[in-house]
C-alpha cells in the first residue's frame, strides 16, 4: 500500500510540475524557466501517459486544459468585451485541450517507437498549423514558441518556421519521456549548432554601417483617453515626443494602429504630412479609413499617399461573424464593422517596407507574403489596449520576434499600448519600450534606433510552411504504409 501511495504521489507531482512548467515557461520569462519547460514540460505529461494503464485521455485533456487556460488567460479580459469573451475563451481552451487529448491521450504507448514519436510530432504540428484557417485564424500559443527564449535555438525557424519548432519540442519531449537522453542531447546539440552556424554565416554579410534612423511612437493612451483627448492635444503630444529627442531628421517615423481619434482621417493625414516635411522623413501611420483599418505611407515634399488595408479582422470587434450577435453588440455601441483588405503591400521607400496591422503579425504566411513581394523591413502597427492588464502584449511580442528569424529581416513594432521594439533579423531585441513603466503606468514617448536594414534570404521566406507540413504529411503517410505492409505480411504468414 505504501509503495502504491508513493507511486501515485510521484505521478501526481510530475503531472502538476510538468503542467506548471509548460504553462509558465514562456520565452519572455528569463532563461531558466523556459529551459526547464523545454526539458521537462511536455516530456513530463508524456511520461505519465506512457506509464498510466487507463484513463490517459482524461489525464491528457485535464493537463492540457490547465496549461492552455493559463497560456491563453489574456483572452478572458472582459473590460471592453463584456462577458461574451469568456465564452470565446472557454471554447478556444476546450478545443486546444481536446486536440491534445485526441493526439497524445490516445496514441502515446508504453513501448518506445521512433516511428510513433515522429507521427505524434507530425500530427500535432499539422493541427497547430491548421488553426491559422479556423474562423478568422488563431495563431497564439504554438508549442514551438517555448524554444524562442534563446536566439540560438530560435534560428531553426529560418528553415521550418514556428511550426517546425513545435515539431522539435514534441519529438524531443517524446524522447525524454522514454529517457532517451543521448538522442535528446543529439537533437538539442544539432539545433544549437545550427543556430550558431546560421548566425555566424549570415552575420559575415552584415557589413553595412547603420544609416537608417527610425522613430517609433508609443502613444500610450487607453481607449477612454483616446476618445476624450482633442485632436490638437494628440498631435501636440506626438510633436513633443519627437522634439524631446533633439533630432532634426529621421528616415522613418511610425505611429501605431488607429494611432489617433476615430474619424477626421484627412486632418490626421495633413498633420502627418507636416511631420514628414518637418523631419524630412517617411511616415507610416495607422488610421481608420471609412470601412478599412489601414496604414498610410507618406513621403516628404510630395503629395503621394499610399495605404495598406488590414486583411485579418478580429471577430466581433472588427467584423460580424454571426448575425445573431448584432443585438448583443448594440448594447456596447458596436454598430459598424470593417471590410478586409485583399493583398499584401510593400511601401517603396529608402528601404522597402512590408506592413502588417495588429495580430496579423501572428500569421507567418501573411508576413511572408510581404517579404516575397520585396519587403526588406517588416513593420507592425499595433494597439493591444483592448486587453488591458493582460499578457496579450507580451504574447504578441513573442510572435514578432519569430517573424524576424523566419524572414531574415528587421522587425519594427510601433504600439499604442504594447511592446514597441526594434528586432534584428536573428530575433535579438535591439531596442524596446515596454507597455508599462515600473509604477504600472502606460509608457508613452518615442523609441529611436539607428539600423542598417540588413536582410538575408531564408528557406522559410522562400517556401513558407510547405517544408515542415509536407515533411509531417509524408512522414505520417510513409510510417502508415510501412506498418500496414508489415501487418499484411504477418497476416499472410498466419
Amino acid at each position: 500500500m505504501a509503495v502504491l501511495r508513493a507511486k501515485l504521489l510521484t505521478k501526481a507531482s510530475i503531472f502538476i510540475l510538468s503542467g506548471v512548467l509548460a504553462a509558465f515557461g514562456r520565452p519572455d520569462r528569463g532563461v531558466l524557466l523556459p529551459l526547464l519547460a523545454f526539458f521537462f514540460g511536455y516530456s513530463g505529461i508524456f511520461y505519465i501517459l506512457r506509464v498510466q494503464k487507463s484513463g490517459t485521455f482524461r489525464l491528457a485533456f485535464f493537463w492540457a486544459l490547465g496549461v492552455f487556460s493559463i497560456q491563453l488567460g489574456w483572452l478572458a479580459t472582459t473590460h471592453y468585451h463584456g462577458t461574451c469573451i469568456l465564452a470565446v475563451y472557454a471554447a478556444v481552451v476546450l478545443l486546444f485541450a481536446l486536440q491534445f487529448a485526441l493526439v497524445f491521450g490516445v496514441y502515446v504507448s508504453d513501448r518506445f517507437s521512433l516511428a510513433r514519436g515522429l507521427v505524434l510530432a507530425s500530427i500535432w504540428t499539422i493541427l497547430e498549423w491548421s488553426r491559422l484557417f479556423y474562423f478568422c485564424g488563431f495563431p497564439f500559443s504554438p508549442v514551438g514558441l517555448g524554444l524562442t527564449f534563446d536566439p540560438l535555438l530560435m534560428q531553426f525557424a529560418s528553415a521550418v518556421g514556428i511550426y517546425g519548432l513545435s515539431f522539435i519540442v514534441i519529438f524531443t519531449s517524446y524522447l525524454m519521456a522514454f529517457f532517451r537522453i543521448k538522442s535528446f542531447a543529439v537533437c538539442f546539440i544539432v539545433v544549437s549548432v545550427f543556430g550558431l552556424a546560421h548566425i555566424h554565416y549570415w552575420e559575415r554579410f552584415n557589413v553595412k554601417d547603420p544609416f537608417y534612423d527610425v522613430a517609433l511612437i508609443q502613444t500610450g493612451l487607453t481607449v477612454e483617453q483616446k476618445e476624450s483627448i482633442t485632436i490638437k492635444k494628440q498631435w501636440e503630444r506626438i510633436f513633443a515626443f519627437l522634439a524631446a529627442s533633439e533630432k532634426s531628421h529621421f528616415d522613418l517615423i511610425v505611429l501605431p494602429e488607429v494611432a489617433l481619434t476615430y474619424g477626421e482621417k484627412n486632418v490626421h493625414l495633413e498633420m502627418a504630412k507636416k511631420l514628414a516635411d518637418l523631419y524630412q522623413s517617411e511616415v507610416v501611420i495607422g488610421l481608420i479609413d471609412d470601412v478599412y483599418n489601414a496604414a498610410f505611407y507618406i513621403t516628404p515634399e510630395t503629395e503621394m499617399v499610399e495605404r495598406y488595408e488590414k486583411r485579418v479582422l478580429v471577430p466581433v470587434a472588427e467584423y460580424l461573424p454571426f448575425s445573431f450577435l448584432k443585438p448583443y453588440l448594440l448594447r456596447y455601441g458596436i454598430t459598424s464593422f470593417f471590410d478586409a483588405g485583399k493583398e499584401a503591400k510593400v511601401f517603396a521607400g529608402k528601404i522597402p517596407i512590408a506592413v502588417s496591422i495588429c495580430y496579423e503579425e501572428g500569421f507567418c504566411n501573411l508576413i511572408r507574403e510581404g517579404r516575397e513581394q520585396g519587403g526588406e523591413l517588416l513593420l507592425n502597427l499595433t494597439n493591444d489596449g483592448w486587453f488591458p492588464s493582460s499578457r496579450l502584449h507580451q504574447e504578441h511580442f513573442n510572435l514578432g520576434k519569430v517573424r524576424s528569424v523566419e524572414n531574415g529581416a528587421f522587425v519594427l513594432r510601433a504600439c499604442n499600448t504594447g511592446v514597441t521594439a526594434v528586432i534584428d533579423p536573428f530575433g535579438r531585441v535591439i531596442k524596446s519600450m515596454k507597455e508599462k513603466d515600473s509604477q504600472g503606468l502606460l509608457n508613452e514617448g518615442v523609441q529611436i534606433a539607428l539600423i542598417n536594414g540588413y536582410s538575408y534570404p531564408t528557406l522559410f521566406a522562400k517556401f513558407g510552411n510547405t517544408v515542415i507540413i509536407s515533411f509531417c504529411c509524408l512522414c505520417s503517410l510513409l510510417i502508415f504504409l510501412i506498418k500496414r505492409k508489415c501487418f499484411s505480411r504477418v497476416l499472410s504468414s498466419i
